[in-house]
């Protein structure tokens, strides 16, 4: 499973502002945009759903992608930016194996 790295600085929290299938734009505050390919978080129905970063649509706001469903995903749903990219744990386990 895809999880975010977690640096220790306090996080940047925005706000969904439009969900289409699978693509979900989210306002920050101004000058507080998450750098391309960031992982964000979001809580939906007690899960973690993690989004990436793909585009800045302006100052303020970006377009991310999501990497589950996003069934039930509202505006105005408090969204949190990781600070890092997405990572895939690696270890015995996963060596020469399939990811799905």
């Amino acid at each position: 499973m895809a999880t975010a790295l977690k640096p220790t600085t306090k996080k940047n929290e925005g706000l969904i502002s439009q969900i289409v299938g699978v693509v979900v734009d989210i306002d920050f505050k101004e000058g507080r945009l998450p750098a391309i390919y960031n992982a964000l978080e979001v809580e939906l129905n007690d899960k973690q759903l993690i989004l990436e970063v793909a585009q800045h649509l302006s100052e303020s706001s970006v377009r991310a992608i999501s990497l589950g469903s996003t069934d039930g995903l509202a505006r105005g749903t408090k969204v949190i930016d990781t600070g890092a990219a997405i990572s895939v744990p690696i270890g015995e386990k996963t060596l020469a194996g399939c990811l799905m």
